[in-house]
């Protein structure tokens, strides 16, 4: 967020955050991305968690 507002456009910051999920699709089964919310969509912070995909607790 703060390079985005640097360059005046806070708006793309955004557009980073979905690609995040689209990204790290590509990693499932093996690792799993969960996030809840980001800077970007108005969170205090990006809290974003890459898990161990092989762990029963996270199937």
């Amino acid at each position: 967020m703060e390079t985005a507002k640097r360059y005046n456009c806070p708006e793309l910051c955004t557009v980073f955050c979905a690609n995040d999920i689209t990204t790290f699709q590509g990693y499932r089964p093996n690792i799993i991305f969960e996030r809840q919310g980001t800077i970007g969509q108005g969170q205090k912070v990006c809290d974003f968690h890459l898990k161990n995909g092989k762990l029963k607790s996270h199937n």
